[in-house]
């Protein structure tokens, strides 16, 4: 009924047990790598690169999705809605 789109949502899977160390030693194997057999790479890309993955990891997992971000919004909207109705009833039934 409130639906937005009619498609369905692409599937994102983030791993939880990877190690981000690793990776990054890795990379830079890759960036030696290629230095060495004469590939120019940028450094203001691997400078871009880095940042993204940098300020990626500071924020927490789950607020990383939007759509997860505004369900949390709803649910937290919902019960205090519920909350406040509660304690409206039970002000008019103690008046009452």
């Amino acid at each position: 009924m409130f639906s937005q789109s009619s498609r369905p949502r692409r599937f994102h899977h983030e791993y939880m047990y990877v190690d981000e160390r690793k990776e990054l030693l890795k990379e830079l194997e890759r960036r030696n790598r290629q230095e060495t057999s004469g590939e120019s790479t940028t450094q203001d890309s691997y400078h871009e690169q880095m940042q993204k993955r940098i300020a990626g990891s500071l924020r927490p997992r789950i607020l990383r999705h939007r759509s997860i971000r505004y369900t949390a919004l709803w649910v937290a909207l919902a019960l205090s809605a519920g909350v406040i109705v509660l304690f409206i009833i039970l002000f008019f039934s103690l008046i009452g």
